[in-house]
């Protein structure tokens, strides 16, 4: 009795040890290795100055170079404080086009103020 239950702990230990490396070379290396293309591809974006994940336009969407068409894309509620101004974008609630009113781009008193970011597209 005691040599059949040493047979099969020792067969339970080799068969759990084979799921176990089956596991890791058809389910957890193809999701590394998903993931390091994936990391890949958006270090090759920032380091172009594209941006990445939400951000990202999608393919067929082209990029806005002006800041009204831009802004007119979706619609927005004006964020007016004594320091911030901009506006909230509605289409995923997005703060995307901020300015810091306090601060110039520039020491000229007429320079633009800083802006902190632009609206999704530009």
């Amino acid at each position: 009795m005691n040599t059949e239950n040493s047979r099969n702990t020792i067969i339970f230990v080799v068969i759990t040890g084979l799921i176990l490396i089956l596991y890791q070379l058809f389910v957890l290396e193809p999701q590394a290795q998903q993931r390091r293309a994936a990391q890949a591809e958006q270090a090759v974006a920032a380091a172009a100055g594209l941006p990445v994940g939400d951000d990202a336009p999608t393919a067929g969407a082209g990029l806005i170079t002006d800041r009204a068409q831009a802004l007119a894309a979706s619609a927005r509620v004006p964020i007016e404080t004594p320091t911030l101004s901009g506006s909230l974008s509605l289409l995923g609630g997005r703060v995307d086009d901020l300015f810091l009113s306090n601060y110039r781009q520039t020491l000229d008193a007429d320079s633009p103020p800083v802006e902190l970011f632009r609206p999704q597209g530009m």
